[in-house]
């Protein structure tokens, strides 16, 4: 199916109009996002950008533009349901991880979507590789929807990787004929790009009027994860390899900070400032180019994909090859715990000097931290 440019424009101003409907009703349904000791934005704001895009995607649904299976969009709608719950409820995060494996098993037992492609890999693969390539498969699609929700920090940033994530995706599947997903990802992209008219910083907006929300931040990571998998799952398709490079900027920062916070001997599912966005912030860079920093990186991250995938790279040069951002990120995260011990000597220096008393509690809880190489 190939989707016209009228069902593009129609997605997108759905999306403007159901944001324009929904951000005074928000409030009232308990759809508001309020600034917190880890949420520093200046006031109150609706998130009810995600249901807005769910309303969008439903309407595609509706006009038979949609490609992929009717079990693929319930998958969807499950994430972004409970995404909404939890925007609402505040769910345990056990309970909501727990969830999501549940759904991405039932999806993945329903569609084609649980072998990937995992290229030279999937050569004669046995029983045990077929059990590997599953749950290859049931992890990538639960930490994909995790890892958009994660990076959901700053303005406009998990739109926009999500949009940069989409345009190659579509390209890569234009490459393979996989003609369907392509279309699907132009009209998530025309979704997502009439949310971000309210949630990214411009000249004539200082700052975002609607958020996603968990709603709709593990729906675009479950909306990128199967159809990365609908791609993935075609032996004549591009393998999961190259395709994880469109989506590597949010897992891999996921995956840092797991790293971290068990290093630190902190629970995986604790808030912290710990994210790459976070720590870019932390350096001194606004959130629009904050925003515009982590969305190009995440850009040429999915050109690597879109030209290994085009000039037929192996599978296990795109894994190796994935070290590159993984240092990269490594890099920057090493330089935040430089510059935070250097911040925090001068603190202690110049306490100490005007007090004569040490350091109050604060600075030398924080000290403590860097000392055990918890920070951050």
């Amino acid at each position: 199916m190939n989707v016209q440019p009228f069902d593009l424009l129609l997605v997108f101003f759905v999306t403007l109009v159901a944001v324009q409907i929904l951000r005074p009703l928000a409030p009232r349904f308990g759809f508001i996002d309020a600034p917190g000791a880890i949420k520093f934005h200046a006031e109150a704001t609706p998130s009810c950008g995600g249901l807005a895009i769910a309303a969008a995607l439903a309407v595609a649904v509706a006009l038979g533009v949609i490609s992929s299976p009717a079990i693929a969009c319930i998958w969807v709608a499950l994430i972004a349901s409970l995404g909404a719950l939890d925007d609402r409820h505040c769910l345990s995060p056990r309970i909501r991880l727990a969830a999501q494996f549940l759904a991405a098993a039932m999806l993945l037992l329903s569609t084609r979507y649980a072998v990937p492609n995992l290229g030279e890999f999937s050569i004669g693969a046995g029983v045990f590789l077929l059990v590997c390539g599953a749950a290859i498969s049931l992890f990538f699609t639960v930490g994909l929807v995790n890892s958009l929700n994660l990076i959901d920090g700053v303005d406009g940033l998990a739109g926009a990787v999500t949009l940069a994530g989409l345009f190659w995706l579509a390209a890569i599947a234009h490459v393979t004929g996989d003609f369907g997903v392509a279309s699907d990802a132009m009209i998530a992209m025309a979704a997502t790009a009439g949310f971000l008219v309210f949630n990214l910083r411009h000249p004539w907006r200082s700052r975002a009027v609607v958020f996603l929300g968990d709603a709709g931040s593990t729906a675009l990571g479950a909306t990128l994860a199967v159809l990365i998998l609908a791609i993935a799952s075609r032996p004549e398709g591009a393998h999961l390899p190259a395709l994880i490079w469109l989506v590597a900027v949010p897992l891999i920062d996921m995956g840092s900070l797991i790293v971290r916070r068990i290093m630190a001997s902190r629970s995986p599912f604790s808030g912290d400032r710990w994210h790459l966005h976070h720590l870019l912030l932390d350096f001194g860079f606004s959130p629009a180019l904050t925003t515009a920093l982590i969305t190009a990186a995440a850009g040429l991250c999915g050109a690597v994909g879109f030209l290994g995938v085009l000039y037929g790279a192996s599978a296990t040069v795109m894994a190796l090859a994935l070290l590159v951002p993984i240092g990269a990120h490594s890099l920057i995260v090493l330089a935040a715990r430089t510059d935070t011990r250097s911040r925090l000597s001068d603190h202690l220096a110049q306490v100490n000097a005007s007090r004569k008393l040490g350091a109050p509690p604060v600075l030398r809880k924080e000290s403590r931290m860097i000392v055990r190489g918890n920070w951050p």
